[in-house]
């Protein structure tokens, strides 16, 4: 990577203040949304993950198990999974 002469340099403070400096931008709330949306997905796959949901879905989906025969009972998940 070359430097041009005429570019400025960035003192070693700003690196450390950028990420607030971003969110305090005009596309503040942008980023903060996508934040917001990340964080709404990943409880989502925990609460699914924890509660044993996702491993019940997959192994569904896996098997082939017909959509008709799939319910929300807790006998038929634990012995499908």
């Amino acid at each position: 990577m070359r430097e041009t002469p005429d570019a400025p340099r960035l003192p070693v403070w700003r690196w450390f203040t950028a990420p607030f400096e971003v969110l305090a931008g005009e596309d503040g709330v942008t980023a903060i949304m996508i934040m917001v949306f990340l964080l709404l997905i990943g409880g989502t796959f925990l609460v699914l993950n924890e509660s044993g949901i996702l491993q019940c879905m997959l192994s569904a989906v896996i098997r082939g198990t017909p959509r008709a025969s799939m319910s929300c009972c807790a006998s038929w998940c634990s012995s499908a999974c």
